[in-house]
Order: structure tokens, then sequence, then C-alpha cells
């Protein structure tokens, strides 16, 4: 059966096979989809089959804009047990589809070099479609955390066997926007601090610098989007959780900036990291957590990373 057969004129850029639309319920919006649904089909993860499901996730295909809304609990495999389903009984096209979660995806190393070709077209069909630039991690032979456009730019090469070589000329996105909030943060913090300088309006410059630190520990905390995964262990984590509390409800300056740049602060515990990872050094320093691999994960280029930590402190 021809691709036309399955079409239908849309609004969307996204296009749903006809035979499915009466299984799946969606907005005009593809980075809507966790309020979509879909009907259970094989119910391969658990539920029953027949009822409508929320969405997890989306196959994509790298040769036309077609999508496949997947429910969470046909989601075996990622998806792609369904999938054949699907294609078998001839209720969407035969294509080689990728599934793609609505949060952080994952790409996999050391499978082929066909794998790591069909996702980085998906994603970029992804894209085309209006999706948003989701957040992506590498495993096993990819070493890598950041997002699905800075990762396709990165790709320099493929082998056979799957592995692939990224350029590190450039520090990786997440770690970029460490550095950059972590430098916002010590300029403002040093023109907070000059008590020469009576500033109009200080005690609400002084709030939002904490409010900002406490946005900050909350995306390490929870392994967001924006900020390098596993940077810092439990302990750390939750002694800035208690402090940054008593500093907002203090409005107290001084407090917020120990968490970010005192001895065991933020910048600090990162700064030390870099420079034993690149002196070879297994153990991290107290703060850290305790594998630096994840360090190389999060900023890619580490020489580059600790070159920017060190113009941070002299500032």
């Amino acid at each position: 059966m021809k691709f036309s057969e399955y079409l239908k004129e849309s609004e969307n850029k996204f296009v749903i096979p006809e035979k499915l639309k009466k299984n799946i319920q969606i907005t005009n919006d593809i980075n809507d989809s966790k309020n979509w649904k879909a009907k259970v089909i094989l119910g391969n993860n658990g539920g029953k089959k027949g009822i409508m499901d929320e969405v997890g996730y989306i196959a994509v295909s790298p040769t036309s804009n077609i999508i496949i809304p997947i429910a969470r609990h046909d989601e075996h495999q990622n998806g792609y047990e369904l999938l054949d389903h699907l294609i078998r009984t001839k209720i969407i096209p035969d294509d080689d589809y990728h599934t793609i979660w609505r949060g952080q995806n994952f790409i996999y190393g050391s499978q082929d070099r066909k794998y790591i070709e069909k996702a980085i077209k998906s994603y970029k069909k992804w894209l085309e479609l209006g999706g948003r630039d989701l957040p992506l991690r590498g495993v096993n032979t990819i070493n890598y955390t950041g997002t699905l456009t800075d990762f396709m730019k990165r790709v320099k090469d493929i082998n056979m066997d799957g592995d692939v070589v990224l350029n590190l000329d450039t520090i990786f996105i997440r770690g970029q926007n460490l550095i950059k909030d972590l430098t916002e943060l010590a300029l403002q913090n040093k023109k907070l601090s000059d008590n020469s300088q009576i500033s109009h309006g200080k005690e609400k410059q002084i709030t939002n610098f904490i409010k900002k630190v406490a946005v900050m520990i909350e995306e390490l905390d929870s392994y967001g989007e924006k900020y390098p995964e596993r940077l810092f262990d439990s302990t750390s984590r939750k002694r800035w959780h208690e402090e940054i509390t008593k500093a907002e409800a203090e409005n107290n300056l001084q407090k917020a900036s120990e968490i970010v740049f005192g001895m065991n602060g933020i910048k600090n515990i990162v700064h030390m990291s870099l420079k034993a990872i690149l002196k070879g050094s297994k153990k991290m320093p107290e703060g850290a957590w305790y594998d630096g691999s994840y360090y190389k994960e999060g900023f890619g280029n580490v020489k580059k990373a600790k070159e920017e930590f060190d113009k941070m402190s002299s500032i």
C-alpha cells in the first residue's frame, strides 16, 4: 500500500495515518503530547486493551511527516513491538520508525551505524515538525549529555560498530549553560557585595539573586534539562537546599553566596573536579559525585571547561 493511501490533508506539519486516527486524541502541538491520548492496543506494558491512555513515546518516520503516538501501556521495547504490529496489520505504512520520548532521550553506542544514522535522521525530522530541542544522553560508548541539536552538530564520524566521534572543540551545551549562569551570578554577587556602592533597590536585587541560586540548586538536584547531570553528591545537595531556605527567609546575600562560591560551594566543587580529571585522578573532591565520567559527559572538553572556571575565579 502506498503512503498516499494513508495520508490525508492536515493543518499540522505532522501527519497521522488515517486508519490510526480513531485510536488517538491529540492537539495540534507536537510538544503537547503529555495531554495526548492513544488507545492501548497490545497492553504489553500493563493496562487494559482498548482504554485510552497517556502518550509517552512518539514514533517518527525519517522519510515522511508521519508520526505514531504510543500509549504508555503499549511502550514495551520503547514502542517498537507495537509498531511491528501496526505495520503487519497495515494500519500504518511500513517504515523504519524511531521512537522519541517527550523528555530526555537516550542514544546507544556500540549498536551499528544504521541505528545511529536513523536516530539522527529522526531527530532532524522531529525538529522539522516543530518538536522542541529535547535533552539527549549518550549510553555505552557515547559520552555525551546535551540536546538533540547540539549532538547532531558535533557528530564528526560514525564507524560501522556504531561508535560516534564527536567534535570536542567547544564545551557541550549543558556545560556552557552552567558556566554562563555561574559567571552571571559571580558578577552580580561582586556588585551586591560592594558596600561602597549603595544602589537603589538593593534589597530587591538580593532577593532576585537568591531566587536564581534556588533555581540553580533545584535544577542540579533534579537532574533537569539545563545543566550536566550528577556533578554533586547527595550530602551537598541536601545541605544547599537547607541553606537556601534560610537565605530566602532572611534575604541573606552572604548565605546564598556561600552556597555558590564558598569552599564547599557549587563553583568550587566543579572547578576542583575538573582539575582532578585533567590530572588523571580517580578520586573526586569532597562534595562531588563519585564518578568523574559524568563531568566528561556534561562538559565534553574538560580542559576548556576548567579554563572557564579559572576565569570565573578572577571575578
